[in-house]
Parts: C-alpha cells; sequence; structure tokens
C-alpha cells in the first residue's frame, strides 16, 4: 500500500514540476478540440509553439538525453480561455516577472529582449560575464543559488520560472530536489541544435515567457539577415582558408564533427575545415599521426580552449611533433574573459551568430570586412 501511494504521489509530482511528460487525459481531448496557430520555426528543431486563444503551448521536444518524452508548458495570457482541465498540467502566468537561470547562455536572450530586471537569481554568478547582471549582483538584486542550485534559496524566492537545462539526467546532475519540491523548471535545449541561427531561434522560447513573442521574432530577423548577409559576402571569396580547430589531449587531437554549428559557422564565413567530410555531430578524438598529417596544410588554428597566449598553448610537448607552430596564424575565444573565469564567447556568442561570423570571417578574409573589430577572438602571439 506504502509503495502504490509513493508511486502515485511521485506521478503528482512530476507532472506538476513539468518533467517530460505527455500530454494526455482529459486535459490532451480538450486541447485537440481547440483551434491554434502553428508558430513556424525555420531553422530550430527543438521546440514547438502553438498559439490558444488566450494562452501557448510550448513543448521541448528533447529535455535530457534519454527522456522518452518531451515536456509541454501552458503560457497563460488570459486565464479565462484555459481550460480548467489543464490546470494540473505545467502551467504558467505571462509575462513572468521574477525568474531564475541556471545557464549564463540564457542572460543574452533575456537582455535582447530588455528583461534582465527579472533575473532575481543564478547559478554560479562568477562564471557570469554580463555587465548588467555583474551590477545586479553588486547592488544585491540577484542571488547567488550555487551548484547544484539551492532548494532552500528557490523556495524563499518563488520564482514564475526557473530556466534550466539537463543534459544526461536531471536527477542525477543536482535538479534532483527540485523536481521533488515542484518547483516550476523550463528545460532550455538551445545547445542540442546543429545550426548556428537554430540555437539563436530559441530568442523566441524566451520572448514567449516575457510575453514578448513579437518582439523576439523582430530580433531574431535582424540577426537572421545580417548572419546571411556576411555569408553571401564570405561564399564569394577564392580561395578558402583551411582552418584547423580543437586541441590535443591525452595524445588525441579533439575537434568538432563536421556535422557541427560551428563547422558551420566556419563554411559560412569563408573557410575550410580540414575535417569536414566527417558529418559526425559530436566531438572527433583524431590519433596524433593523422593530426599531424592533416594539419600540415592548415593556415589558421581556432584552439577554443582557455589558453591567453601562444607560449601557453604550446606548453604540450606533443605540439613540437605536428608542423603548425611556425606557420599558421593562430586565434583563439579568449577575449572575453571574467575575473571569476566566465567566458562571453560561451555566454553571448552562440546566441549571437551575426556577431560571430563576423569575428571569422574578419580572422579568414579580413580585407573583406574592414570596420569589424574581434569580439570574442584574439590573436595569440
Amino acid at each position: 500500500m506504502y509503495k502504490v501511494l509513493f508511486l502515485l504521489l511521485w506521478g503528482l509530482v512530476f507532472s506538476y514540476s513539468g518533467f517530460a511528460q505527455s500530454l494526455g487525459g482529459i486535459c490532451g481531448k480538450k486541447i485537440q478540440q481547440k483551434k491554434f496557430l502553428k508558430i513556424q520555426n525555420k531553422y530550430a528543431t527543438g521546440y514547438s509553439i502553438k498559439r490558444y486563444k488566450g494562452f501557448y503551448l510550448l513543448t521541448i521536444k528533447k529535455t535530457w538525453d534519454k527522456a522518452t518524452e518531451p515536456q509541454h508548458i501552458f503560457l497563460v495570457e488570459n486565464a479565462l480561455n484555459f481550460p480548467s482541465t489543464c490546470q494540473n498540467f505545467f502551467n504558467i502566468k505571462i509575462p513572468v516577472k521574477k525568474v531564475a537561470s541556471l545557464s549564463t547562455t540564457h542572460l543574452p536572450a533575456i537582455d535582447l529582449l530588455g528583461e534582465l530586471k527579472t533575473v532575481a537569481a543564478f547559478s554560479n554568478l562568477k562564471f557570469a560575464y554580463n555587465e548588467k547582471i555583474k551590477k545586479s549582483e553588486k547592488n544585491g538584486e540577484v542571488f547567488e543559488l550555487g551548484s547544484p542550485p539551492s532548494s532552500e534559496r528557490l523556495l524563499a524566492l518563488q520564482p514564475d520560472v526557473i530556466f534550466s537545462y539537463s543534459t544526461t539526467d536531471p536527477r542525477v546532475e543536482g535538479l534532483g530536489s527540485l523536481i521533488s519540491l515542484k518547483l516550476p523548471m523550463a528545460y532550455i535545449s538551445e545547445f542540442r541544435e546543429k545550426h548556428p541561427l537554430a540555437r539563436a531561434e530559441w530568442l523566441k522560447v524566451f520572448g514567449l515567457f516575457y510575453n514578448k513573442l513579437d518582439l523576439a521574432k523582430k530580433k531574431f530577423r535582424e540577426i537572421e539577415a545580417k548572419y546571411n548577409e556576411v555569408t553571401e559576402v564570405a561564399l564569394q571569396t577564392r580561395p578558402k582558408k583551411r582552418v584547423l580547430v580543437g586541441e590535443l589531449s591525452k595524445n588525441v587531437w579533439k575537434a568538432p564533427g563536421g556535422a557541427s554549428d560551428l563547422v558551420t559557422l566556419i563554411t559560412d564565413a569563408g573557410g575550410e575545415y580540414i575535417w569536414s567530410e566527417n558529418k559526425s555531430e559530436t566531438t572527433l578524438s583524431i590519433n596524433v599521426e593523422k593530426a599531424l598529417i592533416d594539419s600540415a596544410a592548415a593556415e589558421i588554428w581556432l584552439p577554443q580552449n582557455m589558453h591567453k597566449s601562444k607560449k601557453e598553448l604550446l606548453s604540450n610537448e606533443l605540439y613540437k611533433t605536428l608542423n603548425i607552430v611556425e606557420n599558421i596564424s593562430i586565434y583563439n575565444n579568449v577575449r572575453r574573459l571574467g575575473e571569476g573565469g566566465g567566458n562571453d564567447y560561451w555566454e553571448t556568442a552562440l546566441m549571437r551568430p551575426d556577431l560571430l561570423i563576423q569575428d571569422l570571417l574578419k580572422i579568414f578574409h579580413p580585407i573583406l570586412i574592414p570596420g569589424h573589430d574581434l569580439i570574442w577572438y584574439k590573436q595569440l602571439d
């Protein structure tokens, strides 16, 4: 009997807290009967939005690696139009006024919408680069949650929503207590997208929570237009610059797969990734011998690590076996580092591909973009 009661309570907790769930029962039938407008995505595949009279239905398709159900979130603009049969499902009144965030990658989207003032709590503030958030921290307007995030502080704060994320399983990533306490978590999964503009299109998800979908669409169209403008310029260039990415780690070269968003950016900026024929979406592990052969023709090296000087980068003795030290230009994404160790490249650049592609074009073909100063990359001397 106790086991049955425990399982029933566990199921109620997960349905209310916004954990991955199916939208079934009376609520599902009621929703199916209502007319809706589907908000079309051009690049993003990880979520869908349906607009009903008085509310939206946001579906996040992949919340974590082995999740078998999507996450459904009702964002309610007018409670009078929201079906009473759906009250037990995850629903949030919009616009939200007070939020918590568990990732620096959420901040640029919130900032673009002019809503950073709503961020009342954040995990690991030392890693945040955003100047407005740092100022709010000094003024006592945003509180540290720690990692894993403190459930006690979140209970005291009572945010309208917690912008969260999960890679493997939220219950083993320190989010189990938040789930069991029915705290309102939305799993923002922009990092699973494979196109630079797909990541940026998650701006519309944040727009929903702030009831600023039209503004989010406008901002995204501006990002897309600038990105495509730069791409058109870069695609006319000949020859393409041969680009090496990654670094040696435990006697193998770690590099992005040819289907990654970074490789798309490199290609669109007029570069040619030396391992582009490998269409993997995950990190490659390449033996030193192959790296030695393939890197010989590279002209640009993007290590994508935390080294701030050429001397520091090449302290690994194995680099001496690679013929890349003297005949290659090295640019690393370390121009904007925070005092606490945060890197604005990982915070802002991936949400702003329109600016990031300009950095890469400046590196590959500087004559084509004379007025642009590098934002995230710097040349290592």
